[in-house]
């Protein structure tokens, strides 16, 4: 009975007969995106986004560098460097460059060469950018009990993986991995282009993330992805743990630690699974103490001139009382175990029902997480923007102060030789005057102020 019921308690939580553990090897893709949503120029919040162009590659290197968290060492950088979009740049000079030059040389027509082979790709509707892929081992189910260290062990088992992705895929070119310590599982993004070479049409070398990854050879780099991480992971914490089965059509798996109380449940089990141990040795004890017990019984003798009285000694009637007081005890605590477990069997029959609602909130969750994000970083750019257009008034009145300044010497300027032509000649003056007022070269305020001057200088003199 005891066994049956720490077994159950195993299936349910994950007992350590033997440890099982999910992987992902997860590529961005728009599969599940609407028509309008696959439009290059039309911002998008799901997860499995491709990186279509220059403005959602800002948003992945803002969300994997985390550059508003307060927690950068939670974040590890394996390749590149804290600027992903100056690393895919890079690396679009250094695999497409010559390419492109050879292409321009080509051509008769200025209109048909490419100006930069990284501007075209993130305004082309067919290819995408860049390609991330995330590869998670292990969830919250394994690691809610780790420690930073036991965690950060995982840069090792990482860092193989993207030298092994590399000599697997060697037509995909990594421009950034990046290590996030900071969520319930620690897991790598990894950021590059899928090149396409020999091409017959265009330029020799051009992107192709449909020509590396295609429906046939993607399963079977997965596979050889999970077989070498598990390996990895197994060699650096000293195991010996195994995959958990792949799901079809998707590698994402539902899990019980995705419910909201699921944390305080795992924290009792282990003291329910001591509760059990512990049970267990008072059973054997029990079962001990019940032969003796039924001794006891059937050597009792009767009493003196009496056939229906037993006579007991104290010494064994001590016995008895402790053994019912034993019983009793063990009975408690196998009801709070049978509570415990009916409690277990009723949170995994309510996720069953509900784990899609659980895994669609998650998400929700997590796409808010990420405008908000976007929002802070749209903020930050405005408050740049801000700051540089108040520098750039601020040049602008100096400008104006000195153009002004300038100009009003030159209208004295002008004023002066006028005067010096023409002297008292006030027709020749103010037909010079008219002529500047109507081609626009002085506005009223300056014609009047200049005739104005002109009759005061008159009166002057005349004085």
């Amino acid at each position: 009975m005891t066994y049956a019921l720490k077994s159950a308690f195993q299936d349910r939580i994950g007992g350590e007969i033997m440890l099982e553990l999910p992987y992902s090897f997860h590529i961005g893709n728009d599969k599940n995106k609407t028509k309008k949503a696959k439009q290059k120029n039309t911002p998008t919040n799901y997860n499995n986004n491709a990186i279509q162009n220059a403005m959602q590659l800002s948003k992945v290197n803002h969300h994997n560098l985390r550059q508003y968290d307060n927690n950068p060492e939670k974040i590890k950088t394996l390749y590149g460097s804290n600027d992903i979009v100056k690393d895919v740049k890079e690396l679009y000079k250094q695999e497409f460059e010559e390419a492109r030059l050879e292409y321009n040389f080509k051509q008769t027509r200025d209109d048909r060469k490419i100006k930069e082979y990284y501007s075209k790709i993130s305004n082309d509707t067919k290819h995408d950018l860049a390609v991330e892929i995330i590869i998670e081992l292990g969830d919250i189910d394994y690691w809610w009990d780790k420690d930073d260290k036991e965690m950060y062990k995982m840069e090792k088992v990482y860092d193989e993986q993207v030298l092994y992705l590399k000599e697997l895929v060697p037509d995909f070119k990594v421009a950034n991995a990046t290590i996030h310590f900071d969520e319930s599982s620690p897991h790598l993004h990894i950021v590059g282009i899928a090149v396409k070479d020999n091409c017959k049409t265009g330029m020799s070398n051009q992107v192709g993330k449909c020509s590396v990854f295609t429906k046939d050879n993607l399963p079977k780099i997965q596979d050889k992805m999970r077989d070498k991480c598990i390996e990895s992971f197994n060699k650096e914490y000293g195991l010996n743990a195994v995959l958990k089965d792949k799901q079809k059509g998707r590698n994402i798996d539902y899990r019980v630690s995705q419910m909201a109380d699921y944390d305080e449940l795992k924290k009792n089990y282990n003291k329910q699974r001591q509760k059990i141990n512990k049970l267990n040795i008072q059973t054997k004890d029990l079962n001990t103490k019940s032969e003796e017990i039924k001794d006891i019984i059937n050597n009792l003798k009767n009493q003196p001139l009496s056939n229906k009285n037993l006579l007991l000694s104290n010494q064994n009637k001590d016995k008895i009382i402790n053994y019912i007081e034993e019983v009793s005890k063990s009975t408690n605590e196998f009801k709070e175990i049978t509570n415990y477990s009916l409690a277990v069997d009723k949170i995994k029959e309510d996720f069953e029902e509900n784990h899609n609602s659980i895994e669609d909130l998650r998400k929700r969750v997590k796409v808010q997480n990420e405008e908000i994000n976007d929002l802070k970083y749209d903020l930050n750019n405005k408050d740049n923007e801000i700051s540089s257009l108040k520098s750039k008034i601020e040049d602008l009145k100096d400008s104006l102060d000195y153009w002004k300044d300038k100009f009003q010497r030159v209208v004295k300027f002008i004023h002066d030789k006028i005067h010096g032509i023409f002297g008292d000649k006030d027709d020749k003056y103010k037909e010079m005057a008219d002529n500047l007022f109507i081609n626009g070269i002085m506005d009223e305020k300056e014609y009047t102020s200049v005739i104005n001057k002109k009759e005061k200088n008159r009166d002057d003199f005349e004085r």
